[in-house]
């Protein structure tokens, strides 16, 4: 980690000879040569490690991804597949040889070994979006090979939902700050979160995933909707900025049922410090002030934001194909600058339905600070 290799390889070296039969020892080992490129030698240590335990999972997974770099992508194939034997949730493993099968330009084993690894990994790798990435950009793949893309992306958005990243007993409203016009009229009639495409989101870098795209994949990211809301009914810059300047409104949609949908995700916001993405697989690092993510899930590249947004403290509905998110409504707040017609034309739209209605104003002990009471 210090960069002094020298002494690593003495230490290395040290450990072996005094315990040439630890398996450990050319594992580590390996793992070194195979950072400087000797592959070769890594070879050499992963092929001792197996012989001392022919059940060493890392050293058969270890082993394949180096005849991974070596372009040797049969027996790359083949030492993933005996670590998914040995463990069948072994998500590197699953990777490797999705990626050993692309770069032999075999899209349906491919596509298979995708499936198998949502199938069996209780999460995905966000290095699996840029090989169905490239699959999709292909020209030579047919539009049902597309169609079945498109599927699998659905099904990583399954899972995360599957998954349970935001428990249903923590999280029993959320809202969302809107101005007040006909088409959010609309959404409180009809009762739904509108879900925006990605493209349109007014920070160039957000989602993450915009940035490790091209134009020919904007078709198949333009099928992913989110929409975005704040755990947070009482922020002022949030009014300030989203509801037209504190003329517009907050709905406060119920999360109570929201968990037995089984087409779409909610995540919470990750705040980062920074990020590095390059367009190559497997080059994505985000940084936050708690963890450093060298291989994000394939939910940070919709869920992480610069830190300069963290007052929002939002949350993301993620689905494909739905741009209306159907959500019981239980209470709007009205905020502070909100014109004595729009109240009354809104009092006359929830008339008759259970949605409590509020108005916000400044705290009487401190102007900047918003309370909300009911009308």
């Amino acid at each position: 980690e210090l960069g002094k290799l020298e002494e690593a390889m003495k230490d290395y070296n040290k450990a072996i000879e005094l315990e040439p039969n630890n398996t450990d020892g050319y594992i580590n080992r390996g793992y070194f040569y195979k950072k400087l490129d000797k592959y070769e030698e890594a070879i050499e240590d992963y092929n001792k490690a197996i012989e001392l335990n022919p059940k060493y999972i890392d050293a058969y997974n270890d082993r394949g991804s180096v005849y991974l770099k070596l372009e040797m992508y049969e027996e790359a194939i083949k030492d993933h597949n005996k670590a998914i034997e040995l463990n069948p949730k072994y998500i590197n493993a699953y990777y490797n040889k999705s990626l050993a099968y692309y770069k032999l330009k075999k899209y349906e084993e491919t596509t298979e070994s995708i499936k198998e690894l949502l199938k069996n990994c209780y999460y995905t790798p966000y290095f699996i979006y840029f090989i169905l990435l490239e699959m999709y950009n292909d020209k030579k793949v047919d539009k049902e090979k597309k169609e079945e893309i498109k599927n699998i992306i659905k099904d990583i958005i399954n899972k995360i939902n599957s998954n349970k990243t935001i428990r249903n007993d923590k999280i029993k409203s959320l809202y969302s700050y809107v101005p007040f016009d006909k088409n959010t009229i609309d959404s409180i009639v009809h009762k739904y979160k509108y879900a925006s495409q990605i493209f349109s989101f007014n920070d160039p870098v957000d989602p993450i995933i915009k940035l490790v795209s091209d134009n020919d994949a904007k078709k198949l990211l333009s099928n992913i909707r989110i929409a975005c809301l704040s755990s947070d009914p009482l922020n002022m810059l949030i009014y300030s900025h989203y509801a037209d300047k504190n003329k517009g409104i907050c709905i406060e949609y119920d999360f109570s049922s929201f968990f037995n949908k089984k087409d779409m995700a909610l995540v919470k916001v990750d705040y980062n410090n920074d990020l590095n993405i390059d367009k190559d697989i497997g080059t994505v690092s985000i940084s936050t002030e708690i963890k450093k993510y060298k291989y994000p899930s394939f939910l940070n590249l919709f869920n992480s934001k610069h830190k300069n947004w963290e007052y929002e403290k939002e949350y993301r509905i993620i689905s494909c194909d739905k741009d209306k998110i159907k959500l019981p409504i239980k209470s709007i707040h009205l905020g502070m600058e909100m014109p004595e017609n729009d109240i009354e034309l809104i009092k006359e739209i929830i008339k008759g339905k259970d949605i409590k209605l509020y108005k916000v104003d400044t705290h009487e002990n401190n102007k900047f600070a918003l309370v909300s009471k009911e009308l």
